[in-house]
């Protein structure tokens, strides 16, 4: 791939006299010159609409031997696995999704990467549960994200845990991962 010149406007006086370099004509270039921000983006929502204000973390594994070891389930590691799956993997971010639910993370770095989404909520899930003190309820969701719901009976509100995994970032474009939590 070619770099771009050290000094852009002795270079494009030659495209049709001289250039009046705007935000336009800048932003062709940054994207000419490979400057394009990429992003893992995305929106988290329920039935009842966007969910604002939830946590966001995204957990790099730089390569394919490090995210086989972060989604191979754990009973099936040794004990040396273990440790190395926690040793490659990188926290590459924390945000929290906006108003309408979004949430976006600049330019990471290409590799395999897993969104972590956490919340607190007065709403409620209508699921059967056996009664006590916590209820759990653990569902395996659409598209690599495992979605759990936890219920407590000694506080109003509920907490709200979803990992989606497998999400392949190689820096040539972006990458949308919206998750429609399911109660």
């Amino acid at each position: 791939m070619e770099k771009c010149p050290p000094f852009f406007p002795r270079h494009l006086k030659g495209i049709r006299g001289t250039l009046s370099l705007g935000l336009a004509g800048a932003l062709a270039l940054s994207a000419a010159c490979g400057l394009t921000e990429r992003s893992i983006s995305g929106q988290l929502s329920h039935p009842g609409g966007s969910i604002a204000g939830a946590d966001v973390e995204l957990t790099l594994y730089p390569d394919e031997a490090c995210r086989k070891l972060n989604t191979t389930k754990s009973e099936e590691l040794s004990e040396q696995q273990k440790r190395q799956a926690g040793e490659c993997q990188r926290n590459a971010g924390k945000t929290s999704t906006d108003s309408r639910g979004r949430y976006s993370f600049a330019n990471p770095q290409p590799g395999w990467y897993s969104l972590t989404f956490s919340w607190k909520s007065d709403r409620k899930a209508d699921l059967p549960f056996a009664s006590g003190p916590l209820r759990h309820f653990l569902m395996q969701h659409h598209e690599g994200c495992l979605a759990t719901y936890v219920e407590t009976t000694a506080t109003p509100s509920s907490s709200y845990i979803s990992v989606c995994s497998d999400i392949r970032f190689t820096g040539n474009e972006n990458v949308v991962k919206d998750f429609k939590f399911p109660w």
